[in-house]
């Protein structure tokens, strides 16, 4: 549970790509931003962050279950 702030930063296994992650989240309604975007350069790619300061309980229990759909569908 978040103790404060507008985003949550997330740490997927290794071998997980939150880039190409993304085009599967979004067929589902669900976005974020993938790390990348913050590491000029840097080549890891299994992070993104998540913001959650700017939708109702509801919407964010339900953007988490097809966030958590989409990472499931990732796993090996």
């Amino acid at each position: 549970h978040p103790e404060g702030g507008l985003f949550m930063w997330v740490t997927l296994p290794e071998y997980m790509n939150a880039t190409e992650m993304m085009k599967k989240c979004i067929e589902n309604n669900v976005a974020y931003v993938p790390g990348v975007a913050f590491y000029p350069g840097r080549t890891k790619t299994n992070n993104f962050r998540l913001n959650y300061s700017n939708m109702d309980e509801d919407r964010i229990v339900e953007g988490i279950k097809r966030l958590a759909a989409v990472i499931k569908s990732e796993l090996r």
